[in-house]
Order: C-alpha cells, then structure tokens, then sequence
C-alpha cells in the first residue's frame, strides 16, 4: 500500500504548530458526541482508536458522525496523540 505524507505548518495563539498527515484510512465511528463536537473512529486497519473534532469532518454541511457509520480519513500527527483529520462518510 502507497503512504502519502503531506506537512503542514500553522499559526495557533502566535505559536507555530506542525502536523503531518500520514495515510489515508477508513474506520468506524465509535461514539460521537454532538454537544461536545468530539469523538472517537475505530480504525479498521486496528490499533488505538482516534480523536476526531467536528470540524475535521469534510461532508458539506455535516457537523456530527453517526455512531457505527464507516468513514474514511487521514491520520494526522500532530503535537500530542495522532487524530482523525479530513474525514468523510461514505456514501
């Protein structure tokens, strides 16, 4: 399998920050938390299950994950744990 690995670099609060986006993957949506605007996807590849915010969902208008519904996303590595990043729901 092909790796794609994409380096970004932004500015929070006057600090740079660093992420880098490392594969992209499909998983399911453990549990999300509408309220919160936060949960967890389940990688079907295994390993750790990944934090994903709202607003790293890429659907037009979509703001929340439905729990069990498949996804694909990318992984990205940021300052602390990797997270979920550019997901989208599969159609």
């Amino acid at each position: 399998m092909r790796k794609a690995i994409f380096l970004s670099v932004f500015l929070v609060c006057g600090v740079m920050m660093l992420s880098c986006v490392i594969s992209s993957m499909t998983g399911t949506v453990k549990w999300f938390n509408d309220a919160k605007g936060f949960g967890f996807i389940t990688p079907v590849s295994g390993g750790k299950d990944l934090f994903v915010h709202f607003l790293e969902i890429s659907n037009p208008g979509c703001k929340t994950l439905a729990e069990g519904s498949k996804v694909k996303f990318d992984i990205e590595e940021g300052a602390e744990e990797p997270s979920a990043a550019n997901v989208f729901t599969k159609l």
